[in-house]
Protein backbone atom coordinates (compact mmCIF):
# COMPACT_ATOMS: atom_id res chain seq x y z
CA UNK A 1 0.00 0.00 0.00
CA UNK A 2 2.87 2.36 0.79
CA UNK A 3 4.41 1.62 -2.61
CA UNK A 4 1.16 2.61 -4.35
CA UNK A 5 1.04 5.86 -2.35
CA UNK A 6 4.66 6.70 -3.24
CA UNK A 7 4.00 5.99 -6.93
CA UNK A 8 0.91 8.20 -6.81
CA UNK A 9 2.83 11.08 -5.23
CA UNK A 10 5.64 10.78 -7.79
CA UNK A 11 3.14 10.74 -10.65
CA UNK A 12 1.35 13.82 -9.28
CA UNK A 13 4.65 15.70 -9.16
CA UNK A 14 6.08 14.54 -12.48
CA UNK A 15 3.05 14.82 -14.78
CA UNK A 16 2.79 18.66 -14.75
CA UNK A 17 6.53 18.90 -15.36
CA UNK A 18 6.20 16.53 -18.29
CA UNK A 19 3.37 18.62 -19.78
CA UNK A 20 5.49 21.78 -19.50
CA UNK A 21 8.43 19.99 -21.11
CA UNK A 22 6.26 18.89 -24.06
CA UNK A 23 4.84 22.40 -24.49
CA UNK A 24 8.35 23.92 -24.43
CA UNK A 25 9.60 21.38 -26.96
CA UNK A 26 6.78 22.35 -29.33
CA UNK A 27 7.73 26.03 -29.02
CA UNK A 28 11.37 25.10 -29.74
CA UNK A 29 10.28 23.21 -32.86
CA UNK A 30 8.30 26.25 -34.04
CA UNK A 31 11.26 28.56 -33.39
CA UNK A 32 13.60 26.27 -35.37
CA UNK A 33 11.18 26.26 -38.30
CA UNK A 34 10.87 30.05 -38.11
CA UNK A 35 14.64 30.52 -38.29
CA UNK A 36 14.89 28.09 -41.23
CA UNK A 37 12.13 29.97 -43.05
CA UNK A 38 13.78 33.35 -42.34
CA UNK A 39 17.04 32.01 -43.76
CA UNK A 40 15.24 30.91 -46.94
CA UNK A 41 13.63 34.34 -47.24
CA UNK A 42 17.02 36.06 -46.88
CA UNK A 43 18.57 33.76 -49.51
CA UNK A 44 15.68 34.32 -51.93
CA UNK A 45 15.83 38.10 -51.48
CA UNK A 46 19.62 38.12 -51.99
CA UNK A 47 19.39 36.11 -55.20
CA UNK A 48 16.25 37.54 -56.79
CA UNK A 49 15.34 40.76 -54.99
CA UNK A 50 12.01 39.38 -53.81
CA UNK A 51 10.32 36.68 -51.77
CA UNK A 52 8.41 34.81 -54.50
CA UNK A 53 8.20 31.01 -54.38
CA UNK A 54 9.26 30.59 -50.77
CA UNK A 55 7.22 27.91 -49.00
CA UNK A 56 4.75 28.59 -46.17
CA UNK A 57 3.38 31.98 -47.24
CA UNK A 58 0.75 32.74 -44.58
CA UNK A 59 -1.61 34.85 -46.69
CA UNK A 60 -1.67 32.47 -49.69
CA UNK A 61 -1.29 28.98 -48.24
CA UNK A 62 -2.15 29.51 -44.60
CA UNK A 63 1.40 28.67 -43.62
CA UNK A 64 2.82 25.24 -42.85
CA UNK A 65 1.63 22.95 -40.09
CA UNK A 66 4.09 21.70 -37.46
CA UNK A 67 4.66 18.86 -37.35
CA UNK A 68 3.97 18.25 -41.04
CA UNK A 69 2.27 14.92 -40.33
CA UNK A 70 0.06 13.95 -37.44
CA UNK A 71 -1.51 16.48 -35.08
CA UNK A 72 -0.38 20.04 -35.81
CA UNK A 73 0.47 22.19 -32.80
CA UNK A 74 1.74 25.30 -34.60
CA UNK A 75 1.32 26.97 -37.98
CA UNK A 76 4.39 28.74 -39.29
CA UNK A 77 4.36 31.18 -42.20
CA UNK A 78 5.52 34.55 -43.46
CA UNK A 79 4.09 37.79 -44.75
CA UNK A 80 6.25 39.90 -47.08
CA UNK A 81 5.97 43.52 -48.18
CA UNK A 82 8.70 45.12 -50.27
CA UNK A 83 12.03 44.33 -48.61
CA UNK A 84 10.40 43.48 -45.25
CA UNK A 85 9.04 40.23 -43.92
CA UNK A 86 7.43 38.88 -40.77
CA UNK A 87 7.81 35.19 -39.96
CA UNK A 88 5.10 34.08 -37.57
CA UNK A 89 4.20 30.97 -35.62
CA UNK A 90 0.75 30.57 -34.13
CA UNK A 91 -0.30 27.77 -31.79
CA UNK A 92 -3.32 25.64 -32.48
CA UNK A 93 -5.53 24.14 -29.81
CA UNK A 94 -3.45 21.08 -28.87
CA UNK A 95 -0.50 23.19 -27.76
CA UNK A 96 -2.69 25.49 -25.70
CA UNK A 97 -4.06 22.58 -23.70
CA UNK A 98 -0.54 21.59 -22.70
CA UNK A 99 0.55 25.17 -22.12
CA UNK A 100 -2.20 25.79 -19.57
CA UNK A 101 0.36 24.98 -16.86
CA UNK A 102 2.79 27.56 -18.24
CA UNK A 103 3.02 30.96 -16.55
CA UNK A 104 3.72 32.48 -19.98
CA UNK A 105 2.13 30.48 -22.77
CA UNK A 106 4.17 31.22 -25.91
CA UNK A 107 1.26 30.77 -28.29
CA UNK A 108 2.33 33.41 -30.85
CA UNK A 109 5.85 34.20 -32.01
CA UNK A 110 7.03 36.72 -34.58
CA UNK A 111 10.45 37.32 -36.17
CA UNK A 112 11.16 40.26 -38.50
CA UNK A 113 13.77 40.83 -41.19
CA UNK A 114 15.64 43.11 -38.79
CA UNK A 115 15.86 40.32 -36.22
CA UNK A 116 13.23 41.74 -33.89
CA UNK A 117 11.51 39.02 -31.87
CA UNK A 118 8.04 39.34 -30.38
CA UNK A 119 5.90 36.94 -28.40
CA UNK A 120 2.43 36.91 -26.95
CA UNK A 121 -0.48 34.80 -25.84
CA UNK A 122 -2.32 35.42 -29.14
CA UNK A 123 -1.73 37.03 -32.49
CA UNK A 124 -2.91 37.77 -36.02
CA UNK A 125 -1.15 35.21 -38.20
CA UNK A 126 -2.05 36.68 -41.60
CA UNK A 127 -1.89 40.44 -40.91
CA UNK A 128 0.03 42.05 -43.75
CA UNK A 129 2.07 44.62 -41.89
CA UNK A 130 3.98 45.43 -38.75
CA UNK A 131 0.70 46.58 -37.22
CA UNK A 132 -0.44 42.95 -37.33
CA UNK A 133 1.24 40.31 -35.29
CA UNK A 134 0.76 40.06 -31.55
CA UNK A 135 -2.81 40.72 -30.41
CA UNK A 136 -3.28 42.58 -27.17
CA UNK A 137 -0.21 43.38 -25.14
CA UNK A 138 2.97 41.74 -26.40
CA UNK A 139 5.17 40.11 -23.81
CA UNK A 140 8.10 42.26 -22.78
CA UNK A 141 11.36 41.72 -20.94
CA UNK A 142 11.67 38.36 -19.21
CA UNK A 143 8.32 37.07 -20.47
CA UNK A 144 9.34 37.56 -24.13
CA UNK A 145 12.83 36.20 -23.44
CA UNK A 146 11.37 33.02 -21.98
CA UNK A 147 9.53 32.34 -25.24
CA UNK A 148 12.67 32.81 -27.34
CA UNK A 149 15.33 31.26 -25.11
CA UNK A 150 13.80 27.98 -24.02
Amino acid sequence: MIVVAVIGILAAISYPSYRQYVARSRVAEARAEMFALAQQLEQRYSSSGGFADVRCEASATGGCALPASGTAYFRVGYIASGARYWVRASAVSGYLKLAADEATPCAFLELTQSGERRAGAAGNFTAGSASGGVSGAAYAGDEAARCWER
